[in-house]
């Protein structure tokens, strides 16, 4: 009988584990070799959106939803736990949401979004470049506006649909829009940020702070995982996290209370998750099972 009870308890345990891989931002196979599919909404304030952990979004979270600015679908559909409503689920920079959708399975919303654009089977670069030369930044719902981007500014390289890219300015209120590289010659027109000497890099301190902030939400997601679990099964089971310890060298994420291998995928979804957050500062990301290091290139 105990017997019959543990083994009820690791298929519990089991399912506790998929959800992390469900809820922790994650790429499909395409996605891990570049390939991404994204969406662009002229009005995403408007829809109906829900945080990573389904919950209305916060005031902070409802900022990220810019104009056109672009969702990476990590989920086409699929359902809330409540096990009926659909959704798509995107991630914007490091924050996962979903879009919720209506009964005829388009997204929903508060009121008319505007124009609204899927990019299929893009290549996702996510690259600071400088430009040296003045070039236009196209609406994608019109392009024939435009507003001239100076030269000496910097970009974000966001992915490339054909023979254009998706960028966004680095001002306070950052623009999205399209960028003809076609006709631009690298280290003529435009170089990457690592050769850019006059674009100061991100400082350290402030990815430090992404990559905890990163941490803290996959904490918190493990800490209501287990505990609905214990709750269901009536087991004590400790509460898995990632411990952050950050010195003047490198970052090292120590995953506690947990059998390393039960994460693997997890681990490289987070790793994943991470690389974007440190892409284009210097630093490099390696993981063995249970523990991430972030450290200097050489």
């Amino acid at each position: 009988m105990e017997g019959a009870r543990e083994e009820v308890r690791g298929m519990a345990a089991s399912r506790c584990i998929a959800l992390v891989f469900f809820l922790v931002p994650h790429a499909t196979e395409a996605q891990t070799y570049g390939k991404s599919d994204f969406l662009v909404v002229e009005h995403s304030g408007r829809l109906v959106v829900y945080n990573e952990y389904q919950q209305a979004i916060t005031e902070s979270e409802a900022a990220l939803l810019t104009a056109y600015v672009p969702m990476r679908i990590l989920e086409a559909d699929v359902l809330l736990g409540d096990g009926f409503t659909h959704c798509a689920q995107v991630e914007i920079g490091d924050r996962v949401f979903f879009l919720l959708k209506d009964a005829h399975g388009a997204l929903a919303y508060s009121e008319p979004p505007g124009f609204q654009a899927t990019y299929r089977n893009t290549t996702h670069l996510f690259d600071s470049v400088q430009i040296l030369v003045r070039c236009t930044l196209q609406t994608p719902s019109n392009r024939s506006q435009s507003r001239v981007v100076s030269a000496k500014s910097r970009l974000i390289r966001i992915f490339r649909s054909k023979d254009e890219i998706y960028c966004r300015t680095t001002e306070p209120q950052p623009a999205y829009g399209w960028i003809n590289f076609r006709g631009m010659m690298e280290g003529t027109d435009w170089i990457p940020l690592e050769s850019a000497s006059p674009v100061e890099p991100i400082p350290t301190d402030e990815l430090a702070r992404r990559i905890q902030a990163r941490i803290d939400r996959v904490n918190g997601l493990l800490s209501q995982l287990f505990e609905r679990f214990n709750e269901q099964t009536h087991a004590h089971k400790p509460t898995p996290y990632w411990d952050v310890k950050i010195s003047d060298r490198k970052i090292t994420c120590s995953l506690e209370q947990a059998v390393p291998h039960q994460f693997e995928r997890s681990t490289v979804y987070l790793v994943k998750n991470i690389e974007d957050v440190v892409m284009g500062s210097g630093l490099r990301v390696s993981h063995a099972p249970g523990r991430i290091e972030i450290v200097l290139k050489r």
